[in-house]
């Protein structure tokens, strides 16, 4: 049900988008250039909701349209443009009384706009909104994300196994992780490419904004890439890390007993395992009335354990060691959690999952 919402939210938001792109190409192919002048370029002080004061810069001209003399002080075609240019540039390039050219609309000619230059605004709607919507409805299709309920407890205890040992899940299984980077990937590589084509192969100057975002689109789909990459080769390797402590949860100025197990589907040389203790205190705050949550990490310890050999399918790997748990992490206020980070080296990219024991780690 919850998928089904995020990737209607998703297909929305891309049809706004693609309305918003509809409308600022019909305002710069068909408007029509029409003389006007400069009536009003300055500052214009405002009253905030908090009480306090903001400046804009505003700009007012005036042009004739069939018969009829007509005010606006909407400068750009794009959305959001209706209330005048916000630059220095832009005041010193219409000075009150200067003549220049609006581009008015032919159906109704009391809207028009000054600088037929494209927005990127849009767009950002498609690739801002739309598209981690439907990532994130293809990583709950793909089971790399949880839906969480309110009344749900998202990290389960330890269970007692036959030996005495605590069994902890892993915070997502390994192979849900990778398909959900690779679903990520299917979402925002066409809906970019789509989007970024679409901007740059039409004529006209392009903004600072379009190229910031066309960078960052291209590292988040390396990113996306070299997760699935190294999510694959390692899963190809790798089955998913078993990690039992004792006691059922840290207990500070103590040790934790912990043994980890992975087994191994082909043959490789395995360095070491390093697990490491990670403790996170939750605190709660009144400020005007509203509860605010913060979250920080207030110790870490690391447990590395060689291994030094190779692993086979029919000798999994298997260590067994001690975490030492901070007695500061008892510290008076809040609430604590703990989690256990795993990591297996070896030749190529590492498997790193992540074993949260109670608490509300999970939740993030």
């Amino acid at each position: 049900m919850v998928t089904r919402i995020l990737a209607g939210l998703a297909l929305l938001a891309a049809a706004v988008s693609a309305a918003l792109i509809s409308a600022q190409e019909r305002r710069l192919s068909t408007w029509r250039p029409a003389p006007a002048v400069i009536t009003e370029s300055g500052e214009r002080t405002y009253r905030t909701y908090k009480g306090g004061s903001s400046r804009s810069l505003r700009i007012r001209y005036r042009y004739r349209a069939e018969g009829r003399e007509y005010e606006s002080t909407r400068v750009f075609p794009g959305p959001l443009a209706s209330t005048g240019g916000e630059s220095l540039e832009l005041r010193a390039r219409f000075p009150v009384g200067s003549a220049v050219t609006a581009f008015v609309d032919p159906d109704d000619p009391g809207q028009a706009f000054l600088v037929p230059v494209r927005s990127f605004l849009p767009y950002l709607v498609v690739l801002l909104v739309a598209a981690p919507l439907g990532a994130l409805a293809a990583g709950l299709a793909t089971g790399g994300v949880r839906y969480v309920r309110s009344s749900e407890r998202e990290t389960p205890a330890p269970v007692k196994d036959e030996k005495g040992w605590f069994v902890v899940l892993p915070f997502r299984p390994y192979r849900a992780l990778r398909n959900a980077a690779a679903a990520a990937l299917a979402v925002f590589a066409p809906v970019g490419a789509i989007a970024f084509v679409d901007y740059f192969g039409r004529p006209g100057p392009k903004g600072a904004t379009s190229v910031f975002a066309l960078l960052g689109w291209l590292a988040l789909l390396a990113r996306l890439a070299w997760a699935v990459a190294k999510r694959t080769w390692v899963g190809g390797r790798l089955d998913d890390g078993r990690l039992a402590i004792r006691p059922s949860h840290p207990v500070a100025g103590t040790t934790l007993e912990v043994v980890f197990e992975q087994s191994v589907r082909t043959d490789l040389w395995v360095r070491a395992v390093d697990l490491t203790l990670v403790a996170q205190r939750l605190t709660f705050r009144t400020k005007h009335g509203r509860t605010r949550t913060k979250k920080k990490e207030v110790a870490r310890r690391r447990l590395r354990l060689p291994v030094d050999g190779r692993a086979w399918p029919s000798t999994p790997i298997h260590v067994e060691g001690a975490l030492e748990v901070p007695a500061e992490a008892t510290e008076d206020g809040g609430f604590l959690s703990w989690r256990i980070e795993a990591r297996t080296r070896m030749r190529g990219p590492d498997y790193v999952t992540r074993f949260p024991i109670g608490g509300p780690e999970g939740d993030d």
